[in-house]
């Protein structure tokens, strides 16, 4: 169901942003010190992608009736009962492995950053 598969995005995309809106904070609070903030943000996308591919494992496993993506969609919308364990399952696993890939990508950056910083400015050097 296409249906689905967009509110698992929409449920999934929401969560991330929050993550990543409170990473983005905390690296832009750490701007006076460029290699700490570059660390501090590789480690905390490093760490969101881990619990994003945590959650993907989970995801099969989790009571349907439980999660974000049931009680988004409809009561007309929602597929049968003896389906909706399989596909909600599968469609948040899908979209939480996807984000997972996103956020690792991110992470990566961060660490490229960090480590070309790293090798780059002076030992001690702060923008303040």
């Amino acid at each position: 169901m296409e249906k689905l598969t967009i509110l698992a995005f929409v449920s999934i995309a929401r969560g991330c942003g929050f993550a990543g809106l409170g990473i983005f904070c905390l690296v832009a609070g750490l701007s006076y010190d460029p290699v700490l903030a570059a660390k501090t943000g590789a480690i905390l996308t490093t760490g969101l992608a881990v619990i994003l591919i945590f959650r993907a494992q989970q995801a099969p496993f989790r009571d349907y009736r439980k999660t974000e993506l049931w009680v988004m969609l409809k009561k007309d919308e929602r597929p049968v009962a003896e389906q909706a364990q399989k596909l909600t399952g599968q469609t948040l696993k899908d979209t939480y492995y996807t984000f997972a890939n996103h956020v690792a990508v991110i992470a990566a950056i961060f660490w490229g950053i960090a480590l070309l910083l790293w090798l780059t400015l002076p030992e001690g050097f702060m923008l303040m």
